[in-house]
């Protein structure tokens, strides 16, 4: 019989000292001394485990014994799998049914699936695991397959598969509206009430969304004027899958103040809500202009609403300006409402702009024959003969009506015999031209009353509102509107650093079949200034005096219908 001592032999110990030869003795040399040698210990044996000269010590043999999941485990599996991805088709069918009844476009759908990533988001962080939302998906299925919907797994289940299914969603809601848009739905006719469909529930969404009112400005940089809740946008190209997937738009009309200088033309009858989107393009606009103002130094804003209406209406959108800038921040004193509580001073510019202001008062309508350029002229002189007198300019409303008299006129220029003479021609006219022009001041006057008498300079305002009895007096609102565009006009030829933004509301009560201002000339004369500038009528031919000047502005302004 074999035993354990056969298969090897115990190494011999070795020894700790080794042995010297013996030498001879001598006087001098000295015997070494003894070196210590450590004892290599020999290898244990281990009954219990092969061993092998070959093979490392600890060596194991490989175990190729295979776990193979029984059938009705891999049938588990596979439906717990299986659930889970109906759970997700399920959710997003729903999602596609809601964004249908609610008729929102394909970035609306996308945009609320971007909102759910904060849900795997916060998982994956909580969890510090990158698999996170896919373990709780799994989980919550496995829990679902088991206990049933009661069981709150269907929670987990949501926090892993929304953004999925919002994205699923998102994708068949715009390949459905590009086919709406394009080849179509079935048949025309459905087509059609489809498109009706779409149509009508964008704009009840967009009168739900004006209930709770949107920002004045809007944008990074604060750049852009909101109008209000966008209904429809149209493009001449249609929109496909991936545009729509990848559309910026958002749900507001907005409209950027870069580049803002051409004029814009709102048309509509009465009770459009013209003078209600004037106010708030108005105030967006000052909004918009002062941000930039703040943030760069550039052009601080002045914002003149002139309403040529008139009567109690102009006076409640008035007080309503004054109220909405006070709200805003603006100092009050630099809020005017003319000419109830402001006033503009005429009588301080320069003698050019006095004469160009008064004469823009007196002949407010061009002519239209010899006859009536004739007398033109005539006031026209006599206006610059009292402004421009030898003493200087008038200073107040008084001298300047104390100026508009035969026996002055002779006496200020009594040096000048040529002038003298165009006195007495001017006498001469029927009806005589100085007494003619003295009356209709004095009536101008009268009705504006103190609005142009000792104020302040434009430069001196924020917010200007402006409000003439266009549709009680309209040869008395004519001249004030005249005044107050020429007015504006040579403010905005001088020197000056502010953005201005001109709005005249209702400028057919100002024009009639007899004549009006002319918007087409102030179009002209502002459009070079910088001035945004904007004009309202019911129709187009209450932009001008005839309406080959009203279709030449309605062209050069762009309609911006409300």
């Amino acid at each position: 019989m074999i035993t354990p001592d056969d298969c090897g032999t115990t190494a011999a110990p070795v020894p700790t000292t080794v042995p010297v030869p013996t030498m001879p003795v001598t006087a001098i040399a000295q015997p070494p001394a003894p070196i210590a040698v450590s004892t290599v210990p020999g290898e244990q044996h281990s009954p219990g485990q092969f061993q092998n000269a070959t093979l490392p010590n600890g060596w194991h043999a490989p175990n190729w014994h295979l776990h193979i999941s029984s059938v009705g485990e891999v049938f588990a599996t596979l439906g717990i799998a299986l659930l889970g991805l109906a759970f997700v088709v399920v959710l997003a069918v729903g999602m596609n049914l809601f964004a249908g009844w609610r008729r929102w476009e394909a970035r609306q759908v996308r945009n609320y699936g971007l909102g759910a990533l904060v849900l795997p988001v916060a998982a994956m962080w909580v969890a510090n695991s990158w698999f996170a939302p896919l373990v709780l998906w799994w989980q919550g299925s496995t829990v679902f397959a088991r206990s049933g919907p009661g069981s709150g797994a269907m929670i987990a289940m949501i926090t892993g598969c929304l953004p999925l299914a919002w994205a699923g969603a998102a994708l068949y809601r715009a390949r459905f509206l590009s086919r709406l848009g394009t080849e179509g739905i079935g048949s025309p006719w459905k087509t059609r009430r489809l498109q009706r469909r779409q149509q009508l529930g964008k704009a009840a969404a967009a009168r739900r969304a004006a209930k709770y009112g949107a920002p004045l400005v809007t944008g990074w940089l604060k750049a852009k004027v909101v109008l209000g809740p966008l209904s429809e946008r149209t493009d001449a190209t249609q929109s496909t899958t991936i545009t729509q997937m990848a559309d910026r738009h958002g749900s507001k009309l907005e409209l950027p103040i870069e580049g803002l200088g051409h004029m814009v033309v709102l048309g509509k009858s009465q009770k459009a809500g013209k003078t209600t989107a004037l106010v708030r393009l108005g105030t967006g606009l000052y909004c918009a202009y002062w941000h930039r103002y703040v943030r760069t130094g550039e052009k601080r804003p002045l914002l003149i609403f002139v309403d040529c209406k008139g009567g109690k209406p102009g006076l409640q959108t008035g007080r309503q300006v004054v109220r909405i800038a006070a709200r805003l921040g603006v100092t009050p004193s630099r809020i005017a409402l003319w000419p109830i509580t402001n006033r503009l001073d005429l009588w301080s510019m320069n003698v050019e702009d006095m004469c160009a202001t008064l004469e823009s008062m007196i002949n407010p309508v061009q002519s239209s024959n010899l006859g009536e350029e004739h007398f033109k002229q005539n006031r026209v002189r006599v206006t610059k003969l009292a402004v421009t007198a030898p003493e200087g300019k008038p200073r107040s409303k008084q001298e300047f009506l104390d100026r508009l008299s035969v026996a002055y006129l002779k006496e200020a220029w009594k040096d000048h015999d040529s002038i003298l003479n165009e006195i007495d021609a001017l006498e001469q006219s029927k009806p005589p031209a100085v007494g003619d022009v003295s009356g209709k001041f004095r009536n101008i006057f009268a009705a504006i009353g103190e609005g142009f008498d000792g104020g302040r300079p434009l430069d001196s305002f924020d917010v200007i509102y402006a409000t003439v009895p266009g549709t009680v007096r309209g040869d008395n609102a004519r001249a004030q509107v005249a005044a107050l565009t020429t007015l504006i006009a040579q403010f905005a030829c001088g020197e000056h650093d502010r953005q201005i933004v001109l709005i005249i509301d209702e400028m057919s009560a100002v024009a009639d079949k007899t004549g009006g201002i002319n918007q087409f000339d102030i179009a002209e004369r502002l459009l070079g200034m910088g001035v945004v500038a904007f004009f309202a009528a019911q129709n187009q031919f209450g932009l001008g005096q005839t309406p080959m000047n009203a279709a030449a502005c309605w062209n050069r302004a762009p309609p911006a219908p409300c």
